[in-house]
């Protein structure tokens, strides 16, 4: 290998490692400036101290991954984060918020909650609007998933209903995943039973709205009947 060619490697590999020292150790793309985006139910302050960038520190080490986890697991009314290196001084952070689908009363408390059944946001702030759950059993802190699973239940259930019938729903109960009726404005009620065939459930209760009755059972929607 001739001298000239040799000599050239390294001048090269000296300048890649000066431009790697200058990128990740040095002040010249250090972080000034911290953005965040996409907030709606949640400060942008609160954003940004759940992320803990520092200012001054070099762009090129902020840990986005990191910042990414920070938010989701210390914001609950977030769906998505997006954390980008902005060069040469900038860290974007973008978030979209969760839709409330959901008044959940639960523990003698409401909450929202989206549609993946997941609770956040304020402690009895309801969103008006948004469809009245009422969960029967006391889900405890080890009972995340089964209280999701409920609440979708019920959501799955309400948007089966015509929108004649949706109009005159006051609240959905959940007692079990066998157990879910729906009360009407009118005090009438729709026992549904599970979330299953819930469009077959929902055919059937348009014809047998049209009897009187105080009680619509379409638990088995072959079998339905009405009480009262």
């Amino acid at each position: 290998m001739k001298k000239t060619t040799v000599a050239g490697l390294i001048l090269a590999g000296l300048g890649g490692l000066g431009i790697f020292l200058v990128i990740n150790f040095t002040a010249v793309f250090s972080v000034s400036d911290l953005k965040v985006s996409g907030t709606n139910s949640v400060t942008a302050q609160r954003i940004r101290d759940v992320a803990d960038v520092r200012l001054g520190q070099t762009l090129a080490r902020v840990d986005v991954g990191a910042i990414t986890s920070a938010i989701n697991e210390s914001v609950p009314d977030v769906t998505a984060v997006s954390v980008q290196r902005r060069w040469p001084h900038t860290v974007q952070i973008s978030v979209r918020d969760r839709t409330v689908a959901a008044n959940v009363t639960t523990g003698g408390k409401i909450r929202r909650a989206d549609a993946d059944g997941v609770i956040f946001g304020s402690v009895n702030r309801p969103k008006k609007g948004a469809t009245k759950v009422v969960l029967i059993p006391s889900f405890d802190a080890q009972s995340t998933s089964a209280r999701q699973s409920a609440i979708v239940d019920c959501l799955t259930v309400y948007r089966a209903l015509p929108s004649k019938v949706r109009k005159a729903i006051s609240r959905v109960e959940y007692r079990s995943g066998e157990n879910i009726t729906l009360v009407l404005t009118s005090g009438k009620t729709i026992r549904w039973g599970s979330a299953v065939d819930s469009a077959r459930k929902a055919q059937v209760l348009s014809v047998l709205l049209g009897r009187r009755a105080s009680v619509y059972d379409v638990s088995s929607p072959d079998l339905p009947v009405t009480k009262g």
